[in-house]
């Protein structure tokens, strides 16, 4: 009956290591990590070009406080896109990176 009990045990133990691994690799295969840190950025962004564009086209020109609002948003959505342009300038050279070294190993290991 120990027995029963040990190997009970440790049939669980197994099951749960491969559904966590199971689950790890489901994770790194989802199709929308890569878009998802950039969709809250890119609502922002838009969201303040088109404040800016409808404070533009509303405010008097007079009205001081209104125009540095239209370019706290025009700031806000250039500092955006320009974060969201390094970030994916250096994804791309590190996946370049990345797959240049596996073809580098790839090739080494032909020849050897």
């Amino acid at each position: 009956k120990e027995v029963k009990k040990q190997a009970e045990k440790q049939l669980r133990k197994q099951i749960q290591e491969r559904y966590s691994d199971y689950r790890e690799s489901n994770r790194l295969r989802d199709p929308m990590a890569f878009i998802a840190p950039y969709v809250i950025p890119l609502m922002i962004a838009f969201g303040a070009y088109f404040a800016r564009y409808i404070l533009e086209t509303v405010c008097p020109r007079r009205n001081f406080t209104c125009l540095d609002f239209a370019d706290f948003f025009g700031s806000l959505y250039i500092v955006i896109l320009s974060f969201l342009a390094f970030h994916l300038i250096s994804t791309v050279y590190g996946v370049k990176q990345h797959v240049g070294d596996l073809f580098s190993v790839a090739t080494k290991v032909k020849t050897a």
